[in-house]
């Protein structure tokens, strides 16, 4: 009965109509353009008229992480217009496809196409970095780079088994 109150509550927070109910009141409102801040706990409570219980504290936090998060998204939206970087997509792309050749008889191949990985996400990520022009695909080259520790850990588990089992 719990878990089906909290459902209904994260629903209820997220949907449109609980920017209304958290709205700050017209006359807290600020000249300001940006948009309202999120009410404290303690003005919850104080409209509510009572104390919030765990459940609707827990939910409180993750609303109010998640509005954070929209407004630094809105913040920086117009930086985030732009090409995605070439290098990100092969840094990904090598990083997917050494791991896929991983598990096949082509090991070497592997471990050529991680180091390829390991070396275009570097300059990738140094792009980001200097270069105004390239503003999408950072996540994209991490990713990349995530896959190479990945596949050199498992080509030496390999040859650790490959010695052992001779």
């Amino acid at each position: 009965m719990k878990y089906i109150f909290l459902l209904l509550l994260l629903f209820v927070l997220f949907s449109g109509t609980a920017a209304a109910a958290f709205a700050a009141p017209a006359a807290a409102a600020t000249a300001t353009t940006e948009a309202a801040t999120f009410p404290t706990r303690a003005t919850v409570e104080a409209q509510l008229g009572r104390k919030l219980k765990f459940f609707e504290r827990v939910v409180y936090g993750v609303a109010k992480r998640k509005a954070k998060r929209q407004a630094r998204r809105a913040e920086r939206g117009e930086r985030r217009t732009g090409p995605v970087s070439a290098l990100s997509i092969i840094t990904f792309a090598l990083g997917v496809v050494g791991l896929a050749f991983l598990f096949t008889s082509a090991s070497v191949v592997s471990l050529i196409l991680g180091l390829g990985a390991l070396i275009t996400g570097v300059i990738s990520l140094v792009q980001f970095g200097g270069k105004d022009e390239y503003k999408r695909g950072r996540g994209l080259a991490i990713a990349g780079l995530a896959a190479v520790p990945g596949t050199i850990i498992l080509i030496v588990l390999l040859l650790a088994a490959a010695f052992a089992a001779s």
